[in-house]
C-alpha cells in the first residue's frame, strides 16, 4: 500500500517544446525517451519498465486504442528497438495509426522523514507528445515531498530536502538534453511551478493552500 497521498491534479508540471517538420518526426522522439528515461533513472525518479502508447490517424485525430509495451533492460539501450517495439504494438485495425502520446512507467524512489527509501509507482509521470510540427515532452508530479508544505498545509522541511534536490537537478538536465528552455506549468490548487521546481509561498497572496498555517 503506498504511503503517499496523490493529488487529482499537478503539484507541479514542466514541459520543453521542440518545433520540426520532418518525415522522421516520430523517430526523433523516440530517440529523446531513453535519454531522458536515463536521467530520470539516475536520479531515482522513474525506473523506465514499460511505455504506454495512445495512436492517432491522420485527419481523424486520436483514437481509443493504446498498447503498453515491456521493456527489458537490454531493449533500453536502442532507440532502433524501441521504435521498432513501439510500432509492432500498432492495433492491427488501425493500419494507417501512428503513435500521437507516449507515457513512460515506472516506479521511482522517495525519502521519507526518518531518511529511509521507498518506492512508489509513478512517482513522477512523463509523457512525449509527437506531431507534425513538433515534439512536446511534459514531466508532471502529485505528490507533496517535493514542495517545502505537505497536502495539510504543514512545512515539512526534513522531506523536502531529502527529495527536492533530485528533481531540480533532473528537470536540469533535461533541458540540456532537449536543447530548449524549461517551461514552468501553469499554477494549481496544489502548487506553483517555478522553472526547476516547485515555488514556496511566503504570504497568502502568493497561495491559498500550502501556506494555510503561515503566520503574517
Amino acid at each position: 500500500m503506498s504511503l503517499l497521498l496523490r493529488a487529482p491534479e499537478p503539484v507541479g508540471y514542466w514541459t520543453w517544446d521542440i518545433d520540426v517538420e520532418s518525415d522522421d518526426n516520430l523517430e526523433r522522439g523516440v530517440r529523446l525517451i531513453l535519454p531522458v528515461a536515463h536521467i530520470l533513472r539516475s536520479h531515482g525518479l522513474l525506473d523506465l519498465s514499460r511505455v504506454q502508447v495512445s495512436w492517432n490517424v491522420h485527419g481523424k485525430g486520436a483514437t481509443r486504442f493504446s498498447s503498453l509495451v515491456s521493456l527489458h533492460e537490454e531493449e533500453q539501450k536502442s532507440p532502433d528497438t524501441l521504435l521498432r517495439l513501439i510500432l509492432e504494438s500498432r492495433p492491427s485495425a488501425l493500419p494507417d495509426a501512428h503513435p500521437g502520446r507516449i507515457e513512460f512507467l515506472g516506479s521511482g524512489t522517495w525519502t521519507d522523514s526518518e531518511g529511509r527509501e521507498r518506492t512508489e509507482d509513478r512517482l513522477v509521470l512523463a509523457t512525449l507528445l509527437v506531431d507534425t510540427f513538433w515534439i512536446h515532452l511534459t514531466l508532471e508530479v502529485q505528490h507533496d515531498i517535493w514542495a517545502w508544505f505537505d497536502f495539510s498545509g504543514t512545512p515539512h522541511p526534513e522531506v523536502y530536502e531529502k527529495n527536492y534536490p533530485r528533481l531540480s537537478s533532473a528537470l536540469r538536465k533535461i533541458e540540456d538534453i532537449m536543447g530548449v528552455e524549461t517551461e514552468p506549468g501553469d499554477a494549481t490548487f496544489f502548487g506553483t511551478s517555478e522553472k526547476y521546481g516547485i515555488k514556496t509561498p511566503r504570504t497568502r497572496d502568493e497561495g491559498a493552500y500550502f501556506d494555510a498555517r503561515i503566520r503574517l
